[in-house]
């Protein structure tokens, strides 16, 4: 991978910046919403169980979109330059 230069390496670099973002961010939210949904479960509450999964699908969604967005910046700048 050396061999193909600069550019393209730092674009391999970039992407595994986002990617290992995405891999923390998302682990965070499985380590967090998992004990409220057994606990709501255990509880016999499954509308709380609910309402822990749609929070972190929301927080989920509203994160890979930010993510998304700002590697389309970063590209599209590096295109602008040149790059």
């Amino acid at each position: 991978m050396g061999r193909l230069g600069l550019v393209p390496l730092g674009a391999v670099g970039l992407s595994n910046l986002v990617h290992f973002f995405a891999t923390v961010f998302f682990s965070f939210l499985l380590v967090v919403t998992t004990p409220r949904v057994a606990d709501a479960l255990a509880a016999s509450d499954p509308r709380k169980a609910r309402r822990a999964l749609a929070g972190a699908a929301a927080r989920g969604s509203v994160s890979l979109c930010g993510v998304g967005a700002r590697s389309a910046r970063t590209a599209a700048a590096g295109l602008a330059d040149g790059a």
